[in-house]
């Protein structure tokens, strides 16, 4: 058996997203010793070092799985170790595209596999967010994100107050003498000093920000996308009378966070449906974009989201991220914009769901 020469000696894990449908590529390496030795470089000859082989790629595979879940989050890779004995027994349902290299010099028994392959994202997610329950007795969720970026800066000149104060000092002196021939001569002297002091403080004024919001097309999109194969049954948050929504968008568009105003409407109008809904809230801060290396822009979002749940009582948070820093690289601004926000909001919403199954909240 032949295969080509690999150079890698570290587990790699690489996400790309180039739109709304992420595509993973993962790699893992494993090694092992031979029972015979390499009869030249890069081939394996025998039934016993055949199977050695073999499973030594399955330990790739495993390994490709267990860095991904881990460079992920804490949560997801929670998720992943209680799944893992059925998710290993059907690796090959989860790695597609499966390329293999090997590494074993001629004459040793040392035995190196890399693979590599894409991530299948629909059964990973699927099966990290269906443990136990049934599709129809998942909860409902519903989402706000809300987008801004600074549209207007307006900076103020330092204002400059100047402060003087005097103090006079006068001074004299005066006095007579007696002559020889008994005539009397008087003298007198006066000295004044002035001492003038200058001082003063500057004030300085807060630069004022105008902000202009995204359209939330894109996101909605995104977030459905990240709840539905989380398997969570989305309710459209445009569907919900009542839901403040311009309010979310007129708070963030003047402000750094929600109203609880706000948040207390939209919270009395979910506590009156007929059935139960988590809420899952967002807002994201869009940066100035910068250029790269390459000459391609790179805008960087920063995340806060919680996801909310009514207990009888109160709506308590029951997930949260943020805040957090994500980036996105386009040929142009608009498109690094797009990029960085798309990919925040499924990042968002896939540790958002981690967190609550890791909570076994379903």
């Amino acid at each position: 058996m032949r295969l080509s020469i690999i150079s890698a000696a570290a587990v790699l894990v690489v996400i790309s997203s180039s739109n709304i449908a992420q595509e993973v590529s993962i790699s893992g390496l494993a090694s092992e010793m031979l029972d015979g030795r390499c009869r030249s470089d890069n081939q394996i000859r025998g039934r016993k070092d055949e199977a050695i082989f073999n499973t030594t790629v399955e330990k790739a595979k495993i390994s490709a799985l267990r860095s991904y879940s881990a460079s992920a989050s804490i949560s997801v890779a929670n998720t992943f170790a209680n799944k893992e004995s059925e998710i290993i027994e059907n690796i090959d349902d989860y790695i597609l595209n499966v390329s293999t290299r090997v590494k074993c010099e001629k004459g040793t028994k040392d035995l190196r596999v890399q693979i590599s392959g894409s991530l299948n994202k629909s059964a990973w997610d699927r099966t990290l967010a269906l443990e136990s329950m049934s599709a129809t007795d998942r909860s409902r969720m519903t989402a706000m994100f809300v987008a801004r970026k600074i549209g207007v800066v307006t900076s103020f000149d330092d204002k400059r107050k100047t402060l003087e104060s005097e103090s006079i000092t006068q001074d004299s002196e005066q006095g007579a003498t007696i002559g020889t021939d008994g005539t009397v001569a008087a003298y007198g002297e006066s000295n004044s000093s002035k001492v003038t002091t200058v001082g003063g403080k500057t004030e300085q004024k807060a630069d004022v920000r105008q902000y202009e919001l995204f359209a939330n097309d894109d996101l909605d999109a995104a977030i459905n996308q990240g709840i539905s194969a989380l398997g969570y049954r989305v309710a459209p948050v445009a569907q919900i009378s009542g839901m403040p929504i311009e309010g979310f968008r007129d708070d963030f568009a003047t402000g750094d966070v929600i109203a609880p105003e706000t948040l207390n409407t939209a919270f009395s109008v979910l506590k009156d449906l007929p059935v139960n809904l988590m809420f899952m809230v967002a807002t994201l801060d869009v940066g100035v974009a910068t250029k790269s290396d390459n000459d391609t822009s790179i805008v960087t979002v920063s995340i806060n989201a919680q996801v909310y749940r009514y207990d009888g009582l109160f709506f308590e948070v029951v997930a949260a991220v943020g805040p957090e820093q994500m980036r996105g690289e386009g040929l142009d601004p608009v498109e690094a914009e797009r990029e960085a926000l798309i990919n925040s909001a499924l990042k968002t919403v896939e540790e958002l769901g981690a967190q609550l199954q890791s909570k076994n909240i379903f």
